[in-house]
């Protein structure tokens, strides 16, 4: 059986039987096994208003039809929860219009956060190039300082050999005039 089958046989069993109705909901309240009941206890106050309720609805039974007592029911319960539903649900289109207002917002800020993040994206991109450019002409000026280096290296290897050799020459040098200054003097001896 439905939820809502049961509820209406409880309505109509409460009508037919007002005052046991009450009773149950009370023995049902007050019952130390059930915690259902127990929840049930905190809501006695609701259960009065409903059994007060009910035995109106079996005070009108006496002078109208089912239809008419049905009919009693539904604008006593349905009307006002539906009344309620219906304020419930403006404040709830109230609210999500704010919400949506301030979804609004964060998506416009978030749009501007976005162009802005572009924006510096653009300019590191500029930067990056200058960096690449200035790292270019780093390399290329290392490359001619590493030739002038190397070209420094060369001609100081030059002069090293050049000063050796003028050191050797000047050992040569010595060396033959002094083998000519001895052969002078073998020639003066032969020649005495």
């Amino acid at each position: 059986m439905g939820h809502a089958a049961r509820d209406t046989k409880s309505v109509l069993d409460a009508i037919e039987h007002p005052v046991d109705t009450i009773e149950g909901l009370w023995k049902d309240a007050n019952d130390p096994k059930d915690t259902v009941g127990k929840n049930q206890a905190k809501d006695i106050q609701e259960v009065k208003q409903r059994a007060l309720t009910v035995g109106h609805i079996a005070a009108y039974i006496g002078r109208m039809d089912i239809k008419e007592a049905v009919g009693a029911v539904m604008r006593e319960y349905l009307v006002p929860e539906l009344e309620a539903i219906k304020a419930g649900q403006l404040r709830a289109d109230v609210e999500f219009g704010a919400i949506n207002n301030r979804i609004d917002d964060v998506n416009k800020r978030l749009d501007d956060v976005n162009q802005h993040l572009v924006d510096q994206s653009r300019r590191i991109d500029k930067t990056n190039e200058r960096i690449d450019k200035t790292n270019e002409c780093i390399t290329a000026m290392g490359d001619k300082l590493n030739s002038r280096i190397d070209a420094t290296d060369a001609s100081l290897g030059r002069l090293y050999e050049v000063i050796v050799r003028r050191e050797e020459h000047s050992a040569v040098v010595i060396k033959l005039n002094e083998l000519e200054h001895d052969m002078r003097e073998i020639k003066q001896r032969l020649a005495a």
